[in-house]
């Protein structure tokens, strides 16, 4: 069940255009619109085959345009350069969220993709626990090694979702990926 949905991912996935970035100076912006059209694949791929209701964000109207299929068009008009972090969030039980995030250390524009896990309830506040899935320099970004690092916890968050066992996900993220902040 799980190779046979990533399998399905992997043919979404396929049609993300490879990176090449040439100028340091728009590396966010071209990163940022690669992971758009990831994340967005992924959503879909979520929703058509679980049936749950993932939130993404910034919202897809805002950013692409759906054409059928899992194809999408980015949205011309938005600015993928001032964009920050992106996100997958299941609130099915507890927490989970894929985000993506951009942030500038020393001048220098990085992307970090993480599972934000709620760990706990305090106060009627989630603890959440970030587990680092990918973390590059935004120059040397690379969809397909984002996607081949990031692919396993997929197939992981996949089950969790169909099995409604969140533990499974909890424990690849734990055993597999750096522990990153709470």
């Amino acid at each position: 069940m799980e190779e046979d949905w990533l399998d399905q991912l992997d043919e979404d996935i396929k049609r993300i255009p490879e990176l090449r970035i040439l100028e340091d100076v728009r590396a966010r912006e071209h990163v940022m619109s690669s992971l758009v059209l990831l994340f967005l694949k992924i959503w879909m791929r979520f929703v058509l085959d679980t049936g749950i209701k993932m939130e993404i964000s910034p919202p897809s109207e805002e950013v692409a345009m759906y054409h059928g299929k899992n194809n999408w068009s980015l949205n011309q008009d938005f600015n993928f350069s001032a964009l920050d972090e992106i996100s997958l969030t299941n609130r099915q039980n507890r927490i989970h969220a894929l985000k993506a995030e951009t942030f500038t250390i020393h001048g220098r524009d990085h992307v970090r993709i993480a599972f934000s896990l709620e760990e706990e309830r305090v106060k009627g506040q989630p603890v959440m626990v970030s587990y680092s899935v990918y973390s590059a320099e935004a120059k040397d970004f690379s969809i397909e090694d984002a996607v081949t690092k990031l692919k396993p916890a997929l197939g992981k968050w996949f089950l969790s979702i169909v099995e409604n066992e969140p533990s499974i996900l909890w424990n690849f993220c734990k055993e597999k990926y750096e522990l990153v902040g709470v």
